[in-house]
């Protein structure tokens, strides 16, 4: 995938961790969206660890292989889902 997609995922799983971990996390999504994201990051070379390293990376057209597990990517898709019908609600 561009890398450049994997902020479009990791922005939805930390919100979505982030509202578990504030619930106490009835649906156990803290462990497994910090690991997805956590591998998100050791996965994508050269992923800033700052927020003014996103002004230049990562590099126009660069690609990166995910591997994550089934359950990984089910989280993934109902992360981007969930976070898709907040943004249409708010127009």
């Amino acid at each position: 995938m561009q890398t450049r997609q994997w902020l479009v995922i990791d922005a939805p799983l930390d919100n979505g961790v982030s509202v578990e971990a504030s619930r106490g996390d009835p649906r156990n999504v803290v462990e497994l969206g910090s690991g997805i994201r956590q591998a998100g990051w050791v996965q994508n070379p050269g992923w800033p660890h700052e927020v003014k390293g996103f002004d230049t990376r990562p590099a126009p057209g660069q690609v990166s292989t995910m591997t994550l597990n089934q359950n990984q990517w089910e989280l993934v898709v109902l992360a981007l889902d969930c976070w898709a019908a907040v943004d249409d609600r708010r127009g």
